[in-house]
């Protein structure tokens, strides 16, 4: 009877590991990418790599930088796409060295000369009153095919 049981288990825990390996974070990041700034490709053809990621213990709240590659040429065509450069709200509160480092050399992320940009306002962000960010702001490498998403929640 025990190694009945034993085997039910075993056979239990392997089913629910195969059920779940298929569903990784990064495919979902991938599908809240395309979503969130209006894509037309199958998220599964993305290439994510977490740079940068301190989400974690109070719920909603963090930062997080992610790199997706594409092998295919994705289109830009929903006109919230503006080319570089950033507005200068945005580059400040990217680049400028506010607390010893700034927020870009924190989350390594390298500056694109050459590229579009489209930002998603989640609340009421204001630049000038630092109390709450809540925006996703993704910046596109038009010469190495690569898209930076940068998210924030405070």
């Amino acid at each position: 009877m025990n190694k009945w049981c034993c085997r039910i288990v075993a056979i239990s825990l392997v089913l629910i590991l195969i059920l779940f390996s298929g569903c990784s974070k990064n495919d979902n990041v991938a599908k809240e990418f395309v979503n969130t700034f209006k894509l037309d490709i199958d998220s599964k053809k993305l290439n994510v790599s977490t740079i940068y990621n301190d989400y974690g213990g109070v719920p909603y709240e963090g930062q997080a930088l992610y790199k997706l590659e594409s092998a295919e040429q994705i289109e830009l065509e929903d006109v919230g796409w503006v080319e570089l450069p950033l507005t200068t709200e945005l580059y400040e509160f990217l680049y400028k060295d506010n607390s010893m480092v700034s927020i870009a050399k924190k989350i390594n992320l390298p500056k694109i000369e050459k590229g579009k940009w489209y930002f998603v306002d989640r609340g009421k962000t204001d630049f000038k009153n630092p109390s709450a960010y809540n925006f996703s702001l993704c910046l596109y490498d038009e010469v190495n095919n690569i898209f930076y998403y940068y998210k924030i929640d405070t």
